[in-house]
């Protein structure tokens, strides 16, 4: 999703792309903020729930303010995609992917957007052909997506929760009505969750600048293991012939495919909050029975072909 003004005429990402600054940027645990150098200086701030991201846009004031939705990329390589605008506030994609490390068999990502305001008008775009007025588009591995219009000559503030789900688009629609909530009161509950798992490794000694640093690497490590189940429970099979199961508990916790990148941190992870890390071990144990057996590149088997959650 991108902000924007003005009349949408693009469809390659490289040619609508914003321009920003790092001195432009803010960002703490839960939260991020930056505004753009492009569009006539709109600012975006994100922040997050287990399952849905928060964004709010400030636009300058217009009739043409635009949310685009890229649905044609990814950063796997994309098979097929599907934008549809549902209503008046709400927008459902679909992306089909594969790839990585080697390969995997396709995954597909459900998302499902909902603004806090109606638009004013919205379109789509396949290929190179832009339609306003179209509710949907569905294409292969070519540029697809879809924008919005708000008009913020008066109100200039434009919000919205987007929704994922790796088992369909129920899924995705019910981890957004358990998880929806206003911008700041997400931000804040983020904020203190972070401040609860940061507060549980506790140092003294050395300078601000040590402290500091030791504390941004407690929380990169602490950005997995990661919820990988629907708010009901429902996971994506790990396997080709496997379809939705239910996680143990209620939640399922998944770690990076690249043991190479992410066993290091995790050693870390696990003494500082025991509780996710086992979780997130008897999930990979459980998917393993699912499999026949066979453990997932999570747990330290080699990352083949084979090996990795069709995620």
């Amino acid at each position: 999703m991108l902000p924007t003004t003005g009349e949408v005429t693009q469809t390659d990402n490289a040619r609508y792309a914003a321009e920003f600054s790092h001195r432009d940027e803010t960002a703490r645990p839960g939260y991020y903020r930056v505004r753009l150098g492009s569009y006539g200086g709109i600012t975006a701030e994100l922040t997050a729930t287990a399952r849905t991201g928060r964004q709010r846009y400030t636009f300058p004031a217009t009739d043409k303010a635009n949310v685009l939705f890229n649905t044609g990329q990814s950063l796997h390589r994309t098979v097929s995609t599907s934008v549809e605008i549902v209503d008046s506030r709400t927008v459902r994609t679909t992306i089909t992917g594969r790839g990585f490390c080697q390969d995997t068999h396709p995954y597909t990502l459900h998302t499902l957007t909902r603004f806090d305001r109606p638009f004013a008008s919205y379109g789509t775009w396949n290929g190179d052909r832009v339609k306003a007025g179209s509710r949907s588009s569905a294409a292969p591995a070519a540029r697809n997506g879809a924008w919005v219009r708000f008009d913020t000559a008066r109100d200039r503030t434009v919000e919205a929760t987007t929704a994922v789900s790796y088992v369909d688009a129920a899924g995705a629609e019910r981890n957004l009505r358990a998880e929806e909530g206003g911008f700041d009161r997400t931000a804040e509950a983020a904020r203190q969750a972070w401040e609860r798992r940061l507060g549980d490794v506790r140092v003294t000694g050395g300078g601000a600048t040590l402290r500091r640093t030791f504390y941004s690497s407690l929380y990169r490590s602490f950005l997995s293991p990661n919820v990988g189940s629907d708010v009901d429970g429902r996971y994506t099979g790990w396997g080709p012939r496997l379809g939705p199961a239910r996680a143990p508990g209620g939640r399922l916790h998944v770690l990076p495919e690249l043991v190479a990148v992410g066993h290091v941190p995790h050693t870390g992870a696990a003494a500082g909050a025991a509780g996710a890390a086992r979780v997130a071990g008897h999930g990979a144990v459980g998917a393993a029975d699912r499999r026949g057996g066979r453990l997932a590149a999570e747990v330290g088997v080699r990352a083949g072909r084979d090996e990795h959650h069709d995620r």
